[in-house]
Formats: C-alpha cells, structure tokens, sequence
C-alpha cells in the first residue's frame, strides 16, 4: 500500500497517485493524478475512485459525480498527465484512516493509506 503523494506504478507505463485529500467539515476533497509513459495514448475512461475510512473499511459515499460519469473522461497522450478532483463523505471522526482505491481498466486497484489534512 503507498502513501499520498507517492506513485503505484503498472508494468505498462502508467502511474497513479493520490496528490491529497482535504478535509472540509464532513466531506474530504481527494485529488487523484493518472500519469501516462505507455507509449501510446490511454484511454482513462473506466478508471475508477473509491473511498474506505475507519478500521471497519466503511465505503465513503462519493458526494461529487461527473454527471454520473466515471471521474476520468476521454484519453491521456503518452507523456501527458491528467488529474481530477473527487469529493467523498467522510464522519470527521474517521478523517485521519482513510484507504483510497484507485482502479485503471482492468488492472489491478492501487492502494493509497492516509489522512485528510
């Protein structure tokens, strides 16, 4: 499992990370960066962003949606960044135990542990 600010790296290029998350009353404000150095363009369509807190592992209800889009639209060019905000609600209590869960495609979920400042 990394840390926020730290990239999880797949075998085809592509990096992801967690750059942070903020705390705002009762929501946390997540920023996720998908970085591509596959050698052709990726398509971040399908990637999906969850959200676990508190030694339980409850999952956070995602209060900010893209039109009911995934949080990625379109494609990233090969060398080319791409980075979006996700807005999750989180008891204040549960704020400092947060897992975020980041899943490009079909490739395995990349696991993100800290807490919102």
């Amino acid at each position: 499992m990394a840390k926020f600010d730290q990239y999880w790296k797949y075998e085809n290029g592509l990096e992801v990370s967690v750059l942070s998350a903020k705390a705002s009353g009762p929501n946390v404000t997540i920023t996720v960066r998908l970085k591509n150095k596959t050698g052709t363009t990726y398509d971040a369509e399908f990637t999906q962003v969850t959200l676990t807190y508190g030694p339980d592992g409850e999952q956070a209800e995602n209060t900010y949606r893209y039109n009911g889009e995934y949080p990625f639209q379109g494609t990233i060019a090969n060398g080319r960044s791409k980075t979006v905000e996700e807005e999750f609600a989180v008891p204040k209590n549960h704020q400092d135990d947060l897992v975020i869960e980041i899943t490009p495609d079909e490739s395995e979920p990349a696991l993100f542990a800290g807490k919102a400042s």
